[in-house]
């Protein structure tokens, strides 16, 4: 087997375009039905809004556990 390394973590391939950052909105109702909104159509209006509300959420949490 043999492993090769591209590149820095963070720094190829994806990253790069995509970036890393972490979709985190507070848990406000308009502030969330605006983020979906507009990542919606940036995608194409090919999300699920389900799915987006559980990555928002499960977000949220995860950020303020780590705040602690």
């Amino acid at each position: 087997m043999v492993l090769t390394d591209k590149g820095f973590c963070g720094t190829s391939v994806a990253t790069v375009p995509s970036g890393t950052r972490v979709w985190y909105v507070p848990r406000d109702r308009e502030a969330r039905e605006r983020a979906r909104a507009s990542r919606y159509t940036l995608g194409g209006e090919l999300a699920e809004h389900a799915w987006m509300d559980r990555v928002l959420e499960q977000t949220w949490l995860n950020s303020e556990r780590l705040a602690e």
